[in-house]
């Protein structure tokens, strides 16, 4: 059946003389196609004729004599110089078979490389592409999340692996091999300088950051970017208040006993005594942690291991204390910032704690966790300014301040890396956290000026207690200072130390306050 328009396009041709009238005895049109038959080259086929357009069937469809070319579906194919399977994007062939020597893949971005191709493995010291991704020399790293901040990192404390990530540079080069930038200087590039430590004079010079073990990148998850896993903690040199060359000889200092001991991190006190969680051997709260390969006895791994989990639980505890703090800082009104540097303080407690975890495993050889924290008695009533203050100075500007030094001595002397990161992390967040508390004490004095001559009191009390005490030098426990844990009259001689390099003159800037 003819369509509509047929009879309009016959006049047409008739009068440009492309065919002639159907009349007489003359060519036929069998096919109705409007074409006669010494001029249709397949008379019995409507859709064979002169003006259609030649397609890939094998068939001259124009009636050109010519099979298939130029046919409006031809594929398009790609140039396979090298023979690895992977065509040239820049030498395509339009055909409606496989050329030979032609592939319908065009991604071979080195195509007289036979080597390099999307198949390809890749190898991740040549500095080639050879897998086509756009990333040269990438690797599979483990999950890793993305680091944002330098918060972030300070708070990763090096125990697991964070993800840097920069803009690839332009070029065929590619990202760079990690043994070809200063990772260091990729974390500060990615997120900024170490966090400074508040302005309280335990630590005097800047924080810098700390690659632990290998570099893992470029990441092949992240071909958009040059993205690497890297396991960086914020690591400080050594407190000024403990220089390294003090010499910690010092025996026979009258000491008594103190209402509350030197504890690490800011103590959980109830009805006037420290609460701990019991120890157990749960695995909730256990992080990887650097092997203690060398050879150390089992009796003295086993005592450090001791004083470790000692530590751990004492660390644990100072999460509910600082849960507490700011609760008592909001009852209070305090300022915002005094809030928001609480609540990051009690995040740096659950990493304290689970670094701890992780030595005191390591040295005993066994699982080692909290169980539940006992709060029975716990006062949850309205603090009063005078209460807070003289809670802070005692767990803060006087606990805190000597656990900050105490660490930074040890980290600058344990024989072994990964207890030094760990003892640098916790002396690093302790001097934060006692600055904040000279600024929790400054603030209650500013807002009640009448409790000025009690602040400096308390710190009076304080000292007098401590002066008295007496601390004999255990003999051969020297060993200890490797293993990360302080040795008694060491510890009486960092406190002294503190107290006159670090607690007398902020001290002295709350009188003029």
């Amino acid at each position: 059946m003819h369509s509509i328009m047929d009879p309009l396009r016959q006049s047409c041709l008739v009068a440009l003389g492309v065919v002639a009238p159907l009349a007489g005895c003359g060519p036929t049109d069998a096919d109705n196609d409007g074409f006669r038959s010494d001029l249709d080259c397949d008379d019995s086929n409507p859709n064979i004729r002169p003006d259609v357009a030649e397609i890939c069937d094998n068939v001259d469809n124009n009636c050109d004599g010519i099979v298939d070319e130029d046919a409006i579906d031809r594929a398009t194919w790609y140039a396979d110089l090298d023979g690895d399977g992977f065509g040239d994007a820049d030498h395509p062939i339009l055909s409606c078979a496989s050329p030979e020597g032609a592939v319908g893949d065009s991604t071979d971005c080195s195509p007289l490389d036979a080597g390099v191709h999307p198949m390809a493995s890749e190898h991740p010291t040549d500095r080639l592409d050879n897998d086509c991704d756009g990333m040269v020399d990438e690797v599979p790293c483990p999950e890793a999340e993305r680091a944002k901040t330098a918060r972030q990192v300070s708070l990763s404390a090096g125990a697991v692996p964070l993800s840097f990530c920069i803009e690839q540079p332009a070029g065929p080069v590619g990202c760079p091999s990690p043994n070809e930038m200063d990772s260091s200087a990729l974390v500060t590039a990615v997120v900024g300088p170490p966090e400074p430590v508040l302005p309280i004079p335990i630590v005097t010079v800047e924080a810098r950051w700390t690659v632990h073990g290998g570099v893992c990148g470029p990441d092949e998850r992240e071909p958009e970017l040059c993205c690497y896993s890297i396991n960086v903690s914020r690591t400080a040199p050594t407190p000024k208040a403990v220089p390294q060359n003090l010499n910690f000889d010092g025996q026979g200092i009258a000491i008594v006993p103190a209402e509350l001991p030197l504890v690490h991190g800011r103590p959980l006190v109830v009805g006037g005594r420290i609460r701990l969680a019991s120890a157990s051997t749960s695995t909730g709260w256990l992080v990887s942690a650097a092997s203690i390969t060398e050879t150390v006895s089992g009796s003295k791994r086993r005592v450090a291991g001791q004083q470790w989990k000692e530590a751990a639980l004492h660390e644990h505890a100072s999460v509910a204390s600082f849960a507490k703090f700011t609760m008592d800082l909001l009852a209070l009104g305090a300022p915002a910032r005094l809030v928001t540097a609480a609540t990051e303080a009690q995040a740096d407690e659950v990493i304290h704690a689970q670094l701890c975890f992780a030595v005191a495993a390591e040295l005993l050889g066994e699982d080692c966790g909290p169980g539940p924290v006992p709060l029975d008695g716990l006062d949850a009533g309205d603090p009063t300014a005078e209460t807070m203050m003289i809670e802070t100075i005692r767990d803060a500007c006087v606990n805190e301040s000597i656990a900050a030094a105490e660490a930074a001595y040890l980290s600058a002397h344990a024989d072994h890396e990964g207890l030094r990161s760990v003892l640098s992390t916790i002396a690093d967040d302790e001097s934060r956290h006692a600055a904040m508390g000279w600024q929790t004490v400054q603030w209650i004095v500013r807002e009640h000026p009448e409790l000025k001559s009690s602040a400096l009191n308390v710190f009076s009390q304080v000292r007098n207690r401590q002066e008295g005490r007496t601390c004999d030098k255990t003999e051969n426990d020297e060993w200890m200072i490797g293993l990360g844990c302080m040795p008694r009259h060491m510890r009486r001689e960092v406190e002294i130390r503190v107290w006159d390099q670090v607690i007398e003159p902020c001290i002295r800037v709350l009188e003029r306050a």
